[in-house]
């Protein structure tokens, strides 16, 4: 399935580059010309938005109840759990409302979430689950994580100085 989602997220980028060559930009829908095709394709496009929406939300208000309240989000009082999700809800439509160009908030998704999904978490996860002495593979995934770290702040600063 990851192979399948992987040919075809490569076929798709390959057919917008070849179509519109280095004129390509990040929204490439906006390059097309407007037609039923596109318009169909652009309101499921906003269904997949905001369909998905609440999923997001909903381990997003999970994860900062534990990190900032120090308990999952269903296990706070309903005057707590209704401001934290009003608070979050707020601060969501704000920067969807603010922030212009897509892009920018993916290129920041990509330096913070990437990092941690391909460096932080897979070395401290191995470093934590195998708790053997001393191993090399042990040693690697410490390396591993404690890089990841390092590169985050570059990598969103690099994205600042764009």
């Amino acid at each position: 399935a990851m192979a399948i989602s992987c040919l075809f997220y490569l076929f798709v980028a390959f057919s917008g580059y070849r179509t519109f060559g280095n004129a390509t930009v990040p929204d490439i829908i906006s390059l097309y010309p407007d037609n039923v095709f596109l318009a169909v394709g652009r309101i499921g496009l906003a269904l997949n938005m905001a369909l998905s929406y609440p999923l997001h939300s909903l381990s997003f208000r999970n994860s900062i109840s534990v990190l900032v309240l120090g308990r999952p989000a269903l296990e706070l009082s309903n005057k707590v759990y209704y401001t934290l999700t009003y608070v979050l809800l707020i601060i969501t439509v704000v920067i969807a409302m603010t922030v212009a160009d897509i892009a920018v908030v993916l290129s920041y998704c990509g330096a913070i979430g990437g990092t941690a999904l391909a460096f932080i978490l897979p070395g401290a996860y191995y470093y934590q689950y195998f708790n053997e002495k001393w191993h090399p593979t042990r040693a690697m995934a410490a390396f591993m994580s404690v890089f990841g770290i390092m590169f985050m702040p570059v990598a969103v600063i690099l994205e600042a100085m764009k």
